[in-house]
């Protein structure tokens, strides 16, 4: 009787080994698939911020040419600008473009933007399925 209650005890050990090493094989894949998500997050938010560097550029070049040419003075942009950006509902220096076409002011050349611009791209997770073998007593 023992010998039974021995096994079934030894039995009962590497029943929680191989659960916790099956849980530990879930832990390390899912801490590489959140490395790769967040180094993926990083390299898109670069590109994004050289971006808006090149637009801040451009928008700069443009104004200062418009400026000194006399087509457009500083303070009547600066009056523009807010009746744009109340265009959708808030003013707080950002368009939601597709905000202002809803409420019926659309903002030129953004007639038909879609309510979400930017579709960020969200890599599939990478699981790999670990064979574990059950240890054997002797």
């Amino acid at each position: 009787m023992g010998d039974f209650l021995d096994t079934l005890w030894h039995w009962g050990l590497w029943s929680r080994i191989d659960e916790n090493e099956r849980r530990a094989a879930r832990t390390r894949a899912s801490v590489r698939s959140n490395r790769r998500v967040r180094l993926a997050t990083g390299a898109r938010i670069d590109e994004l911020e050289r971006k808006v560097d090149y637009l801040a550029l451009v928008v700069g070049t443009v104004m200062e040419e418009l400026d000194s040419g006399g087509v457009v003075t500083r303070e009547r942009l600066r009056e523009r600008l807010a009746e744009v950006d109340a265009r959708d509902g808030a003013v707080d220096g950002r368009l939601d473009a597709a905000a202002a076409a809803e409420r019926g002011s659309p903002v030129a050349g953004f007639e038909n933007v879609p309510r979400r611009p930017l579709d960020v791209e969200r890599p599939e997770p990478v699981v790999r399925r670990t064979v574990v073998r059950r240890r054997r007593s002797r």
